[in-house]
């Protein structure tokens, strides 16, 4: 249980409540030992847990995401948890770094057992997946209009420019007057600034009427 790690939050449970879940054996289970566990050892790294993640989220507050994120890592090789996992995540993406963010939600994704928190970070991830890239777009000469994926109307202005696309597969059309069009497939990936560069080949020069062309 972490339920407070919904959309409602701003960075998961608290430093109280996630010393409790430990102490309930609501963290990832300890490995089997033939010895018996320290029960002052055990109380030392719970109370050492807590005081990373209470940390994290005075860093988090103070949006010193990069620090936050050491110290989330810190409480959860301690006492793993997915609240600290979770709350890395929530730190990726506020430094606009969606692959990391994705892999962290993912990996909150695998040890949540609540239904509410599973939908919650499914919808995190899938709106990450969706997040439109950069892609620079340019043509040897400028100027052309560019049209994506086949829609009825090219974007709006000429090359140079800069479009931003949904991770996949995309197929760019350009056209410019008295050049052939050209087409140009990209794949698009998440987070990964993108520059794409065509060559636009001239067409043949046509004769005035009133001129006699030599032979070609």
């Amino acid at each position: 249980m972490y339920g407070s790690i919904k959309s409602k939050s701003r960075v998961g449970v608290g430093p109280r409540l996630f010393l409790l879940l430990i102490a309930l054996g609501l963290a990832f289970p300890a490995p089997v030992s033939a010895q018996p566990v320290d029960a002052k050892m055990a109380k030392a790294e719970q109370a050492k847990a807590a005081a990373f993640f209470e940390e994290g989220q005075t860093l988090f507050a103070k949006g010193r995401y990069a620090e936050a994120i050491k110290s989330y890592r810190a409480a959860h090789a301690t006492a793993p948890h997915p609240s600290a996992l979770f709350n890395i995540a929530r730190c990726f993406e506020n430094l606009a770094d969606p692959v990391q963010a994705l892999k962290y939600y993912e990996q909150t994704l695998t040890i949540s057992t609540d239904p509410a928190n599973i939908s919650d970070i499914r919808g995190r991830i899938q709106r990450l997946r969706n997040r439109p890239t950069k892609v620079f777009v340019s043509t040897v000469p400028p100027g052309a209009a560019v049209t994506v994926d086949g829609r009825p109307e090219p974007e709006p202005g000429v090359t140079p420019q800069v479009l931003h696309l949904k991770p996949g597969e995309h197929l760019l059309l350009l056209r410019k007057e008295g050049f052939h069009l050209a087409a140009q497939r990209m794949e698009v990936k998440l987070g990964k600034e993108q520059p794409v560069q065509v060559k636009l080949s001239a067409l043949p020069e046509t004769c005035p009427p009133e001129k006699v062309c030599p032979k070609q």
